[in-house]
């Protein structure tokens, strides 16, 4: 082209956005050094852009930005700021743009909030979000049911989960792919795995979605994790094997835990998952933990050292351990060796008087011999 023009820089910058985000940062400098002033489709294309990129940074600089060219108000833009510092863990700066957006607020920005808080774990945030969209009369769409049934699998509240699905059931939404799946994950305990898969088998949508439908990773993810709860891992690396697309984090994480509950079973195919793990995911301590236990359940202890071994100088450390009670008043959190609960000396006192209950029935705690010369050896070589 012998000119160009704000079209034809906002063309380029958004199909490069997507699939080659660090080339659309390049265009987006290029574009201001010619003395070409971005517009609103200019900065929803480069904070596209930055979300694949994960920048926290970038996207601070970004906001400054749209707030001197006075459009930081638009809610567009206010969603993709939300899907920016979300993704960056800055659910802070979250939280001040949603309070601003007041009347603004769209199903994209409350979907984006809750998104936010799940993928940093701050999921009773979310299910706070939640309550408080259906108390204002928020309509929830597929996406936020889909979001809120993965956030319950993930904290193990299946009681909730079942309300959610219900009120799926209610806005005729259980035959949408994105909310089946979802309540497949939540639903695929041991115990209720049946039903899971009444799920997928007697919904004729779904059935459809999974035998003549473009498959995405997320029907792949559900399946993998479904024959790991199953231990069924023959079948999960023959399902693997046959993917016609690679496994993602999601799959290859599955694919490690389910090797983890095997007893010594399938290491190799473990060692494949975690390899993989490490290339994509250098320093999440989960995928380390995972593999340490994978070989503890086989028995495998001098691998247990050389895991804890690559953590260490990988510096990576496990957070602490946390649990979700489910009582009548909400939910409570417990994290391993936390005393700020409000009532740590009763619950202190009700864990002691359990203990002892154990031990006058009989209960003794057992290490086994190989577990002790495995904990000396990591003391020694840390």
């Amino acid at each position: 082209m012998p000119e160009h023009n704000q079209v034809s820089w906002n063309t380029v910058n958004g199909t490069l956005s997507i699939s080659e985000a660090s080339i659309s940062e390049a265009v987006y400098l290029n574009m201001m050094g010619v003395g070409w002033s971005p517009n609103k489709v200019t900065y929803i294309n480069i904070l596209v852009a930055v979300l694949s990129l994960s920048l926290g940074q970038v996207s601070q600089q970004i906001h400054a930005q749209v707030i001197k060219y006075h459009i930081a108000g638009d809610t567009t833009i206010e969603n993709a700021l939300l899907a920016c510092y979300g993704k960056c863990g800055e659910m802070d700066e979250c939280e001040k743009i949603f309070s601003r957006m007041s009347d603004r607020k769209d199903d994209v920005s409350w979907n984006s909030m809750i998104s936010g808080y799940i993928h940093n774990e701050l999921l009773l945030k979310a299910m706070d979000l939640v309550w408080f969209m259906t108390q204002r009369g928020q309509r929830l769409d597929h996406f936020t049911f889909a979001t809120v049934l993965s956030a319950c699998a993930s904290v193990a509240t299946l009681e909730r989960g079942m309300e959610v699905h219900a009120s799926a059931l209610q806005a005729c939404l259980e035959s949408n792919v994105l909310v089946g799946c979802a309540l497949v994950d939540m639903v695929c305990m041991p115990w209720t795995q049946r039903q899971s898969f009444n799920v997928v088998l007697t919904n004729e949508a779904r059935w459809s979605a999974y035998m003549g439908w473009l498959l995405g990773v997320e029907h792949f993810s559900c399946m993998v994790d479904l024959l790991g709860r199953a231990s069924e891992l023959d079948k999960i690396e023959d399902f693997i094997n046959k993917m016609p697309i690679e496994p993602n984090i999601l799959i290859c994480r599955t694919v490690l835990g389910a090797c983890g509950r095997a007893n010594g079973r399938k290491i190799e195919l473990g060692r494949k998952a975690a390899d993989m793990l490490f290339e994509k995911e250098p320093r999440h301590a989960v995928n380390y933990v995972l593999l340490a236990n994978m070989y503890t359940s086989g028995g495998k202890w001098e691998d247990v050292a050389r895991a804890r071994k690559l953590m260490r100088e990988a510096e990576v450390k496990k957070e602490a351990g946390c649990s979700w009670v489910t009582m009548k008043d909400g939910v409570h959190v417990f994290v391993v060796g936390d005393k700020s609960h409000p009532e740590k000396d009763l619950v202190y006192e009700k864990i002691k008087e359990l203990n002892q209950k154990m031990r006058d029935d009989g209960y003794v705690r057992q290490i086994s011999m190989h577990y002790t010369i495995l904990i000396k050896r990591i003391r020694k070589n840390s």
